[in-house]
């Protein structure tokens, strides 16, 4: 099996579980759709330059919460319009297609680069242009730019498992990829007392916490934790977008 980087979800399904209790309702996949700006468009700033409205554009969402700024500006960049009913939902965990959008379409928007040529057949079994029309650009896109190569299975074909929640160790792989993989070397100790250097990951998660990206949390203790294998809810996606695009933007053309 090719190393993936939703492979830790797999590693363990009694962690995912406890983590996925504290939702209600099924995840619901394909709904949250921005519309794909144009190769051309400058995404609004990140950082002290941005300015979130004093109205707040979810209902759910108050301008008190923590990381309203954040999750405004992902509505004002159209890389998040959530849903119709004007909902953002800031605490249901993100799905792997969902991961696609934000990521894909947020680089796309940086970088200034031309969207991909859709090939003939997908190339992966359990993503079509019927079964995931709203994110299916996406995906490809994560796949041919290398920022994600899905599971072989058994039967030789390649699944993308669009509908999984992607847990914080993944998504710090997506993360570095997206970034352009820098040459970084990690500590030899780890920042975060639950992540161990010899864990799949543990780069891509020590440089999220030296990028500033992630932080994670100050236990009783006094030692720091990431969680590694706890869903992303939608409200930190926000918050690590927000912080990961002046990295991105550093790399950009011009």
């Amino acid at each position: 099996m090719r190393t993936t980087v939703g492979q830790a979800l797999i590693a363990a399904p009694a962690a995912l579980a406890v983590a996925l209790s504290g939702f209600s309702g099924a995840v619901a996949a394909g709904t949250d759709a921005a519309p794909r700006p144009a190769a051309s468009a400058d995404p609004v700033p990140a950082g002290p330059a941005w300015t979130p409205p004093a109205v707040s554009p979810f209902r759910d969402v108050s301008t008190t919460d923590r990381f309203y700024a954040e999750i405004a500006w992902l509505q004002e960049s159209a890389i998040s319009v959530g849903w119709a009913d004007g909902t953002y939902r800031p605490l249901r965990p993100v799905t792997r297609d969902v991961m696609a959008a934000f990521l894909n379409r947020h680089a796309e928007r940086v970088r200034q680069v031309d969207p991909i040529t859709l090939p003939a057949v997908s190339p992966f079994a359990d993503v079509s242009a019927r079964t995931t029309p709203v994110f299916y650009r996406d995906i490809l896109s994560m796949e041919q730019y290398g920022y994600a190569t899905g599971w072989t299975e058994p039967d030789g074909t390649r699944t993308y498992r669009p509908e999984q929640p992607v847990a914080r160790d993944a998504m710090a792989a997506f993360f570095y990829r997206v970034a352009g993989s820098p040459d970084y070397t990690p500590p030899a100790v780890s920042p975060f007392a639950d992540v161990s250097t010899t864990q799949q990951f543990y780069k891509e998660m020590a440089w999220l916490e030296e990028s500033g990206i992630a932080t994670g949390w100050t236990e009783p203790d006094g030692t720091r934790t990431y969680r590694p294998w706890r869903p992303v809810a939608r409200d930190a996606m926000a918050a690590f977008l927000y912080r990961l695009d002046p990295l991105l933007r550093a790399e950009a053309p011009g």
